[in-house]
């Protein structure tokens, strides 16, 4: 090898990422994810896992127990296929999975693939099922995968919120199988064993098409969980017994579950519960557009059918703002960060919002109040995001010492971008000289 490639080589090894571990709430993280991708995951993972939590409370059952796992989380798919092979799946040919779930080890592992979507969605189907576990430790099959994948099927807009909790594609599955009458008959589904949904490899196959025990395990869990039928709410207060005691109530569960299954089916062949979805997923796309009043006209319309739904907030919030209607973009974005203090991008955009108000003193505080509070609530490489809105607030106030002391804060943030940071250091000088002539 020449000097040349060899020195090439040693620089590639010196700028690859190092393997790291972290220890987070329930689960220490092993990855070679770069910092910037590594918070988006963790992000991920714990939002996720709160959501789950809620739901299952909300259905009411109770946490049992607080299991710790090992996430491991791999840039490349080849190395997370060369993980698992060598770890638990010694004699299995890996084909395509991006994810899996070892509940006898407390172990996920998950390929990365650059934050694509399908690993998003990879990664919240497992967190999904181990939070299950916690909360009931022997939970029907087809309640398991399809908790999992109502997750995984989840859209999300740019800042992590549900745009669509619609799996499409399992959709899709289960549409035909109920065209061709090939489906498992929900009396069958509520009993079926691991062995039963699974089969085993070279020796024996499910009944059924373990891709439609997948789709009709999602729109059943989809059904109960959206559903205001008092029927569906009653079967689902019967799984949450069932979940919490290990057994039916059989007298009112037969019962239940035979008028269960005709209104599932007509559920499916209807489509009045893809409307949401679509309203807040086009309401996105207008907005990206520059669409704003018609992306304004989707979000309205979407939050009639669900008045909180989060995603149709952002949308209102960002095209209020871009259309110059700062007040009302302020009090949305207010509203998205009170339900979630983490909320970066509602902390920056009502901090923003307040700015473009700032016509007075006390507004201006309130905007560099506001900047303080986003920077102080970011991730470390983000935090010098909310200290420009309130050098901005504070130079709008004609004040060089506060002006000056956010300055040097921000000079001292790790992970400021080259340029914010030389354009920062310029303000500086210039502040320095203004205090010096007053």
């Amino acid at each position: 090898m020449s000097p040349t490639l060899l020195l090439m080589g040693l620089l590639a090894l010196a700028c690859a990422d190092r393997p790291v571990s972290e220890r987070h709430s329930g689960y220490r993280l092993e990855t070679d994810l770069p910092e910037d991708q590594r918070v988006e995951a963790v992000s991920i993972v714990d939002r996720s896992a709160a959501e789950v939590a809620a739901l299952l409370e909300r259905i009411g059952l109770r946490r049992r127990s607080d299991l710790h796992f090992v996430l491991h989380l791999f840039s490349h798919e080849a190395d997370y296929e060369e993980f698992r092979r060598k770890t638990h799946d010694r004699n299995t040919f890996v084909a395509s999975s991006l994810s899996f779930f070892d509940e006898s080890a407390g172990e996920i592992g998950c390929a990365w693939q650059a934050g694509s979507s399908a690993a998003r969605g990879e990664l919240r189907r497992q967190v999904a099922r181990h939070v299950l576990r916690e909360y009931a430790g022997d939970a029907p099959i087809w309640f398991e995968e399809g908790l999992a994948s109502y997750f995984e099927g989840i859209q999300s807009d740019p800042y992590g919120g549900a745009m669509d909790r619609v799996h499409h594609a399992l959709l899709e599955v289960i549409r035909e199988a109920l065209a061709e009458s090939d489906y498992c008959p929900l009396y069958q589904l509520m009993d079926l064993r691991h062995l039963d949904f699974y089969g085993l490899a070279g020796a024996r196959q499910p009944e059924w098409p373990r891709e439609t025990l997948y789709a009709q395990s999602w729109s059943l869990v989809f059904l109960l969980l959206h559903s205001a039928h008092p029927d569906d709410q009653e079967f689902l207060r019967l799984l949450a017994r069932r979940l919490e005691s290990g057994r039916w109530s059989q007298a009112r569960y037969r019962q239940a579950l035979s008028e269960l299954e005709p209104r599932w089916i007509e559920f499916l062949q209807g489509g009045a519960f893809l409307e949401l979805g679509a309203l807040v997923s086009r309401s996105w796309a207008r907005l990206e557009q520059g669409e704003y009043f018609a992306a304004r006209m989707d979000a309205s319309r979407a939050l009639e059918l669900d008045g909180q739904h989060r995603s149709a907030r952002r949308v209102l919030a960002r095209a209020a703002y871009a259309e110059e209607d700062y007040l009302i973009a302020s009090r949305l974005f207010e509203g998205l960060a009170r339900e979630r203090p983490d909320d970066l991008d509602a902390l920056l955009g009502r901090a923003q919002s307040l700015l473009m108000l700032a016509d007075d003193e006390d507004r201006t505080r309130d905007a560099l109040a506001a900047g303080r509070q986003a920077s102080a609530q970011a991730p470390a490489g983000k935090r010098h995001l909310g200290l420009l809105i309130a050098i901005d607030a504070a130079e709008q106030l004609d004040d060089p010492g506060v002006s000056l002391k956010l300055v040097r804060e921000l000079l001292q943030l790790r992970g400021v971008p080259p340029e914010v940071r030389a354009e920062t250091l310029e303000r500086e000088r210039e502040l320095i000289k203004r205090s010096i002539r007053r």
